[in-house]
């Protein structure tokens, strides 16, 4: 089984704030992040170059105090035990932005993404209330990772109907690696009959990528779609799947193409 690792971004972050003199640059030099890729993390929540040190130090020793690493490293082992790693995997842990309400708010204090070059990012702000949450969150990515080796998903071809799918499938692997439902509150958004009923208007534009597709996929005002709106539709196409065929393991559900999973009531 290829390892998982946790790269050390916190500890990298506090050796930082103890030095004498200390720069943005040399930030990013010892993270061996680009400027690029740090505007994408602020992007989801992380705390910006100029956070001041004391406010860094606070997070990081608040995420100490929870144990963060060693959380997310148990949690990974219980999941890799039944569903094992099939692509080298990277975690890396960043301490959330204090002003970040809507990742304290709405996310509930947690922020994520997977690459698929095989590494996911965990943005948490430091409350215990968050460890659901993360845990949750865990499991989603997780599946993210796996789905995307196992059928060498490429991104830059990823339509509205795969990223539905990819989204519903993980918050399904969540619940059940948790067993109980996803602390998020899109699964939660729409019932099978709001789904049914949005369904005419999201079948014309399932094959729609990038721009276009995250529209969708996020919720837009222009389209009048609330946020999430494309989440919750991923989430209720695959509930109605799993409902008509309970006995197929994760193995394969996985493993299947984004059109298999749509059937009555939503078809091509």
């Amino acid at each position: 089984m290829p390892p998982f690792v946790i790269y050390p971004t916190l500890s990298i972050l506090e050796d930082w704030c103890h030095k004498t003199y200390k720069t943005p640059s040399s930030l990013l030099q010892a993270l061996n992040v680009s400027t690029v890729q740090w505007e994408e993390l602020t992007a989801f929540g992380c705390v910006s170059l100029d956070t001041d040190g004391d406010t860094l130090q606070f997070l990081l020793d608040a995420l100490n105090t929870l144990r963060i690493q060693d959380f997310v490293t148990a949690r990974l082992h219980h999941i890799t035990r039944q569903y094992p790693l099939i692509h080298p995997l990277t975690i890396k842990l960043w301490p959330m932005d204090p002003g970040d309400e809507f990742g304290r708010g709405k996310l509930q204090g947690v922020s994520a993404f997977t690459t698929y070059q095989g590494e996911i990012s965990l943005v948490i702000y430091p409350q215990s209330c968050s460890l659901p949450i993360v845990e949750a969150t865990i499991a989603h990515e997780y599946h993210h990772h796996w789905r995307i080796h196992a059928l060498t998903l490429n991104e830059a071809n990823e339509t509205l109907l795969e990223r539905m799918i990819l989204e519903g499938l993980a918050d399904h692997f969540a619940e059940h690696v948790l067993s109980k439902p996803a602390p998020v509150p899109w699964t939660r958004l729409l019932t099978l009959q709001d789904a049914e009923n949005l369904w005419p208007l999201y079948r014309q534009h399932l094959f729609v990528q990038g721009k276009d597709a995250s529209q969708w996929l996020f919720g837009s005002s222009e389209l009048h779609l609330p946020l999430w709106t494309g989440y919750a539709l991923g989430y209720q196409i695959i509930e109605s799947y799993r409902q008509k065929h309970p006995l197929i393991p994760w193995q394969r559900l996985t493993t299947q193409c984004a059109t298999a999973f749509l059937e009555s009531p939503f078809t091509l």
